[in-house]
């Protein structure tokens, strides 16, 4: 799959989002009709600004932040249901703060 190419996953078109995160090859995939963010192992719970990321996340990161997320499903630990978007702003400015390398 491309970035940006849309995708069905059962009865809904996702879009997908190259996220170069955890592996070169770390997708997520959003359903626009739903504001589902199925994330994967894309950190999105960012908690503090002592990460390493590479270069490329930060727009990837800016990118979901413009989507209207309602949920969250990450491939590890429970959805993110309610107040997605404090979660993405206060992820997003800690993650400015980290560092790339």
């Amino acid at each position: 799959v491309q970035d940006q190419e849309i995708v069905q996953i059962g009865d809904r078109e996702c879009e997908v989002i190259w996220a170069c995160a955890h592996s070169e090859d770390s997708t997520c995939y959003f359903c626009y009709d739903d504001g589902y963010l199925f994330s994967g192992d894309v950190p999105i719970r960012i908690y503090t600004s002592d990460g390493i990321y590479e270069p490329a996340f930060l727009p990837v990161f800016e990118r979901i932040c413009s989507l209207d997320v309602k949920e969250i499903y990450p491939g590890h630990g429970d959805p993110i249901i309610g107040d997605v978007k404090h979660l993405l702003d206060e992820s997003y400015r800690n993650l400015k703060e980290s560092h790339f390398v």
